[in-house]
C-alpha cells in the first residue's frame, strides 16, 4: 500500500498480465495523494514480488465474498486488473463485484489472443466486462469488436511491459552479451538456441477442447530436440538448447529431455530478456516472451505445428518472426537458420520495423487516463455507488 488519499485497487494472478499491470502501478504509487492497494495470486504474486512491489494475498479457500469485502469497505476510487485465464480467476469476480458497487474499473489486456476467454463466464459467455480495457493497438480493437466487445470500453493505450523493451536492447552491449554466453560455456560460433515455453498442455489440453491449439509444450519439443539433433551433425560447432519453463510450469517434466547429440539446459534462473537477446535463435510455440524477442530485436521462430485455429501470434501475421504449422517442417526451417548466420541476420533486420508499432509510454498514458476518469469525474460516481458515464478516449 501507498498513500493516504483516494483509493484504488489492483489484482494480477497470470504472470504476462501482472508484467503489463506492475509499470502502472508504480506509476500510481509515486502519487502521495493516491492510497494504491496491490493484490496478487499465482504467479502473479511472483512478478509483484521480484519488483519489489507490496501485496495482499488471496485467501487460501476460494471466499466468494473476499472481493466484496475489499472492494465494500471504505469508498474506492477504481478497480484495475490484469487479465487471466487459471481456472480461479480472481479478476472476473472482482470486476463482477466493482459492477455491483458501482465502482469503475479498467482491466489492461497484454496479448493478441483469448479475448473472449478471459471475459467470459464459465459457460463462455462475454462478461461481467470491466468499464474499459487498455488494449495494445487498432489490430486488438478489429480483433476484439468481431468478437463482440463494445468499442466503447476499448482502450487503445499499448502494452506497458513493452515499454522498457527498446531500452533494454539498445543497452545490451557486446561485452554483456559476450559475459552470458560465456558462463553458458559457450565459445567462438557455438550457437544458443533458447526455447520459451507454455503450459499449453495445463491450460488447453486435449484434442477434444475448443482452444486446444493442436500442439503443445510437449509435442513441441518432443519433435524439436530430434530435429535439432538431426541438424547438428553436420554443424561443427556445439549447439545449445536452453529451454525457459513458464513460471507456472512445474520443472520436473523438462528434466526429462536429454540428447547426446546436443546440450540441452534447463534454465530457470537470471533476466529471461538478456538471455534472448543472447542468444543466436528464440524458439517457442505462440508466447508474448516471442513478441518481446521480436522487439529486442532478436531471430524468432514459432512453432505451431498442426495449428487448429487462426494463428494467436501477431508477429508471425505482420512478418516479424517465422511461423511453422507443420512437424515436418520443423527441420525443414530450422536447418539454414542454424547453419547460416546470414539467415538469422535477416531475420533480426525485419524486427527494426516493428518498434514504431509499439507504442511507447504505454504505461504513463494508462496512469494518466485513470487520473482523468477516476480522480476527476469517476471519484464522485465511485463515492457515491452510481455507475460513471461510459466515455471512449484513445491515446490520450
Amino acid at each position: 500500500m501507498t498513500g493516504a488519499g483516494s483509493k484504488v485497487i489492483t489484482l494480477c494472478g497470470d504472470p504476462g498480465g501482472a508484467s503489463a499491470l506492475v509499470p502502472v502501478v508504480e506509476l500510481l504509487q509515486r502519487d502521495p495523494a493516491l492510497c494504491v492497494e496491490n493484490y496478487a495470486y499465482h504467479a502473479g504474486a511472483g512478478v509483484l514480488g521480484r519488483k519489489g512491489v507490496a501485496f495482499g494475498l488471496p485467501p487460501q479457500s476460494t471466499d466468494s465474498e473476499w472481493p466484496d469485502r475489499v472492494l465494500g469497505g471504505e469508498p474506492v476510487a477504481g478497480l484495475l486488473t490484469a487479465t487471466s485465464h487459471n481456472g480461479v480467476n480472481w479478476e472476473r469476480r472482482f470486476i463482477a463485484a466493482a459492477n455491483r458497487l458501482g465502482i469503475p474499473s479498467l482491466s489492461v489486456l497484454d496479448f493478441w489472443s483469448n479475448y473472449t476467454l478471459r471475459f467470459s463466464d464459465e459457460s463462455g459467455v462475454l462478461g461481467p466486462l470491466p468499464d474499459e480495457i487498455a488494449i495494445m493497438d487498432d489490430v486488438a480493437r478489429v480483433e476484439m469488436m468481431a468478437e463482440g466487445f463494445p468499442s466503447e470500453r476499448l482502450v487503445v493505450t499499448g502494452q506497458p511491459a513493452f515499454d522498457s523493451l527498446a531500452r533494454e536492447r539498445q543497452g545490451f552491449s557486446p561485452t554483456r552479451k559476450s559475459e552470458l554466453r560465456s558462463s553458458l560455456g559457450l565459445q567462438g560460433r557455438d550457437l544458443l538456441l533458447v526455447f520459451v515455453s507454455q503450459p499449453l498442455r495445463s491450460f488447453c489440453s486435449g484434442p477434444g477442447n475448443p482452444t486446444h491449439f493442436g500442439y503443445d509444450e510437449v509435442t513441441v519439443l518432443t519433435a524439436l530436440v530430434p530435429a535439432l539433433e538431426r541438424i547438428a551433425r553436420a554443424y561443427p560447432e556445439q549447439v545449445t538448447l536452453m529451454i525457459r519453463p513458464h513460471p507456472r510450469e512445474e520443472l520436473a517434466p523438462y528434466r526429462r529431455y536429454g540428447s547426446e547429440g546436443i546440450r540441452i539446459l534447463l534454465s530457470v534462473e537470471g533476466d529471461t530478456r538478456e538471455y534472448l537477446m543472447a542468444s543466436d535463435l528464440v524458439l517457442g510455440m505462440n508466447s508474448v516472451a516471442l513478441v518481446e524477442a521480436c522487439v529486442l530485436g532478436c531471430a524468432v521462430v514459432s512453432l505451431q505445428p498442426a495449428l487448429a485455429m487462426p494463428d494467436p501470434l501477431p508477429t508471425n501475421r505482420w512478418g516479424w518472426s517465422i511461423p511453422v504449422y507443420s512437424f515436418d517442417g520443423i527441420e525443414s526451417t530450422l536447418e539454414p537458420l542454424v547453419r547460416e548466420a546470414v539467415r538469422r541476420d535477416s531475420l533480426r533486420a525485419r524486427t527494426e520495423t516493428f518498434l514504431p508499432r509499439i507504442l511507447p509510454g504505454a504505461a504513463e498514458r494508462i496512469a494518466n487516463h485513470l487520473r482523468s476518469r477516476w480522480f476527476g469525474p469517476f471519484s464522485s460516481a465511485a463515492k457515491s455507488g452510481t455507475r460513471p458515464e461510459r466515455k471512449r478516449i484513445e491515446n490520450e
